[in-house]
């Protein structure tokens, strides 16, 4: 990354520059260990369908809920490594004390918001949507 010039830290104190080191050691433990749980669940999810198509159980509503499920878990996979870059190109910043660095990588962070506010607004109509088609099919709990 080319350096813009001017100083990092410049314009923070000790303590941002300290705060801003353990968010990203925080957020870079975080993503590692959300990718690792969206793996396993993954995989749960296809060793499961697998294990019922082998018993001979149809495909039906349940398998298609698991399918969206494992798609739903597979697509956070976007926010999750916008926040290792975020904390990736942080720690380089201040380690290098590079403002294009930090500029990339709250970049990353906005994306991070950005995306996960859209994929919750997603899920949250789709269980709407869901729950309204069991009601009507008289399954589960139902909106009544």
């Amino acid at each position: 990354m080319e350096n813009t010039g001017q100083s990092l830290n410049e314009g923070l104190t000790h303590n941002t520059v300290n705060s801003l080191s353990m968010a990203a050691r925080g957020i870079k433990i975080g993503a590692i260990l959300s990718l690792v749980w969206v793996g396993l669940i993954t995989l749960n999810g296809i060793y499961t369908q697998f294990i019922n198509l082998s018993y001979g159980y149809p495909i039906d509503l349940y398998f298609v809920t698991a399918i969206l499920g494992l798609a739903s878990t597979a697509i956070f996979i976007i926010p999750i490594l916008n926040g290792f870059k975020f904390s990736s190109r942080v720690g380089r910043a201040i380690a290098g004390n590079d403002q294009q660095s930090m500029a990339e990588g709250f970049d990353s962070l906005k994306k991070v918001g950005k995306t996960v506010f859209i994929f919750s607004i997603i899920k949250l109509a789709l269980w709407i949507i869901g729950y309204a088609i069991m009601s009507i099919n008289g399954g589960g709990y139902g909106l009544y």
